[in-house]
């Protein structure tokens, strides 16, 4: 079983759901803070902290995949 967190502010059954649930969206910050934690475990031995991954993510704009079709 997958579960997707969709609102991590929740502390109740709602925060979560089954990723084989049709999920309109997810907390993508919640994911976002995640990525980041496991690049700068990737990349600290080059000297990168999770502030610079920040930085490098915070000068790309996001985007849906509704805006390509």
């Amino acid at each position: 079983m997958s579960y997707v967190v969709v609102d991590d502010a929740k502390d109740s059954r709602e925060r979560v759901m089954l990723a084989s649930e049709g999920l309109s969206e997810y907390d993508v910050w919640f994911y976002r803070e995640l990525l980041v934690r496991a690049a700068a475990s990737v990349l600290s031995p080059l000297g990168w902290r999770e502030s610079d991954i920040e930085e490098k993510l915070g000068s790309y704009t996001d985007s849906s995949l509704a805006s390509f079709g």
